[in-house]
């Protein structure tokens, strides 16, 4: 049996503008600056071998996994495939109206049934490099909706990812088995951020 094991990373800390739909290109905070940092060393206790790093192609995703890649002289596989949902307006009423319509979007972004699949294809293929240990640094909305079509977690989860957060999916066999929280892995410093 062929085991694998994917860290998917949420970014860091940014300092909050009050609306992501307008601000998906910004950086981290000062504080996430040092969470990244934090991360990297914590990062360094993995089990096994990391032998690829994948990230979002937006800049606070780049910025929270960069320390580790640089500490591990590692390259950073950039795929827009991880970005975040494309909201295109205001991130608490897409969340209400996609509760009732996965299809429903604003005009110019993407709906959640689109952007799940964006973020289901980047899996796998990542997934198909057949890497034993793989990181992945992404965004919460994303992610939180990857885990609860597949296991069927609580639509409040969206709303429980902390900046930055690591969970683990294991797969056997090209197949996802389980995932788990690896609080271990955290900062000191991991926040739960505000949403609007």
């Amino acid at each position: 049996m062929n085991q694998q094991f994917i860290y998917i990373v949420r970014h860091a800390l940014v300092e909050y503008t009050g609306n992501s739909s307008k601000d998906r290109v910004i950086s981290l905070s000062t504080l996430g600056g040092q969470q990244a940092l934090d991360l990297a060393s914590k990062l360094l206790s993995i089990p096994t071998p990391v032998e690829a790093i994948y990230s979002s192609d937006l800049p606070r995703a780049i910025e929270t996994i960069r320390p580790f890649a640089e500490s591990k002289n590692m390259t950073i596989h950039q795929d827009s495939g991880f970005a975040e949902h494309n909201y295109a307006g205001n991130t608490k009423k897409f969340h209400e109206e996609s509760i009732q319509n996965r299809n429903f979007k604003f005009p110019g972004g993407e709906s959640l049934e689109q952007s799940s699949r964006r973020f289901s294809d980047a899996i796998e293929k990542v997934v198909l490099t057949g890497a034993h240990t793989i990181i992945v640094s992404t965004h919460g909305s994303i992610f939180a909706d990857f885990l609860i079509r597949r296991f069927n977690v609580d639509m409040n989860f969206y709303f429980q990812i902390s900046c930055p957060d690591v969970y683990v999916l294991k797969y056997e066999d090209d197949l996802l088995k389980e995932y788990r929280r690896c609080s271990e892995l955290l900062p000191f410093s991991t926040t739960i951020p505000i949403h609007s």
